[in-house]
């Protein structure tokens, strides 16, 4: 029988408050750093493209050969310690380099090294503070999940908009010191967080000590057995393969090409991507518990996303754009939360952080591929034969996971 105790029933609320409050520091973070990124090695070094995209694959590589890693050492060691420790390390990394960059100028061995790191750091954190969100407020696993894609993308649009202007007011030394603060203010919520969580837990009868932690051969077990995580995780490398290229090439081609009087307001284009997301998964996040058939409805906002971006393909003129992009991110972003959602909810506690490894793993490995084939069948075909392809390939995709039927919402 659970315990009638107020701080009790108090506390999911406020747990919800220091873990998103973590959520949105953390995903500030790594949309700062990611603009600081792009900003350090055009502007202020202004390094050729061929150096930009071999340190831009010293973060990404890592990243990827290490986030399985990072969900196994999550599952061993326990997420909460996993992420402070990162986090930390995070931190201490951005304080590092901007320190020395001040006083050293510019070294290709150092940036290196400090691109490794950062990709080491987030893998491990990434999966660990993920494997608390069925935990992180009172609502269902799939109502938190949206919450939580709500921050994620106001975080990330706080992180487009203000690393430019913080950058251009005082450079590159301050730009890496207020990223390292962020990381730690990350810390310094899920921290309380995760002390308020713990407390519940002794102190709650009606919760059970989670199973002991199980290796990576036993996760590939388990998706193996379960044909909905399987075709979950299906779902994430068809995103990669073939959405994720809209974003990260379609956009600004558009941009450049159609639209050359407006390049430099790019930005405002990818703002209007965050602000869609926000206002559409704010409003399903309301709505989760009472959807019939939630499933059907990510796949057609999956549909209608690639429609959506073909549409966008034909518009004349910068504002038309930014409308379309905005309607893209409307209909896209509540699908991945509300399917993710319910892989939370499917997988054993034991082995979430190493499962949410292989979901980001399936996604940002297929994105890479899928961005350079996207880029090579436009540079070959052009842009309307490749992204035609692209669509219908994806649609396909959809109707086949569909036809399976493996992904339900009970």
């Amino acid at each position: 029988m659970a315990l009638k105790d107020s701080a009790l029933e108090t506390a999911p609320a406020e747990r919800a408050s220091f873990f998103f409050g973590a959520y949105f520091f953390w995903h500030w973070a790594e949309g700062f750093q990611t603009v600081l990124f792009s900003w350090y090695v055009v502007t202020h070094v202004v390094l050729a493209p061929p150096q930009v995209g071999f340190f831009q694959s010293l973060t990404l590589m890592p990243y990827l050969a290490f986030i399985p890693f990072g969900g196994w050492v999550a599952n061993r060691f326990g997420p909460k310690l996993v992420y402070l420790v990162a986090s930390v390390l995070f931190a201490a990394t951005m304080f590092l380099y901007g320190s020395t960059d001040i006083y050293l100028g510019f070294s290709g061995v150092l940036f290196g090294l400090y691109c490794i790191a950062v990709g080491v750091f987030s893998a491990l954190a990434n999966p660990a503070i993920d494997a608390f969100i069925p935990e992180s407020g009172k609502g269902t696993t799939e109502r938190n999940t949206l919450d939580a894609a709500t921050v994620h993308n106001v975080a990330k649009l706080s992180g487009t908009v203000t690393t430019a202007f913080v950058l251009g007011v005082s450079g590159a030394w301050t730009g890496f010191i207020l990223n390292g603060i962020l990381i730690l203010l990350a810390a310094l919520f899920f921290g309380v967080f995760a002390q308020q969580l713990t407390q519940v837990r002794r102190r709650s009868a009606t919760v059970t000590p989670p199973p002991s932690p199980q290796g990576g051969r036993d996760a590939i077990r388990y998706v193996r057995s379960d044909p909905m995580a399987f075709d979950i995780i299906l779902s994430s490398t068809l995103l990669g393969l073939f959405m994720a290229p809209v974003g990260f090439v379609l956009w600004p081609l558009l941009v450049r090409e159609n639209f050359a009087a407006s390049q430099d307001s790019i930005g405002l284009v990818y703002t209007m991507f965050w602000i869609g997301s926000i206002v559409s998964t704010r409003y399903v996040a309301r709505i989760i518990d009472g959807l019939n058939r939630r499933v059907a409805v990510a796949f057609g906002l999956w549909a209608s996303a690639m429609v959506v971006a073909l549409a966008v393909y034909a518009l004349p003129n910068f504002v038309a754009l930014c409308a379309g992009v905005f309607l893209y991110g409307v209909v896209l972003s509540p699908a991945k939360a509300i399917v993710f959602g319910l892989y939370l909810r499917r997988i054993p506690v034991a082995q979430r952080a190493l499962l949410i490894s292989f979901d980001k793993a399936a996604f940002w490995g297929m994105a890479t591929f899928g961005t350079f084939l996207f880029g090579t069948l436009i540079g070959v075909f052009g842009v309307f034969f490749a992204l035609a392809v692209n669509a219908t390939v994806f649609i396909g995709g959809l109707v086949f996971l569909a036809l399976r039927g493996n992904i339900r919402s009970r």
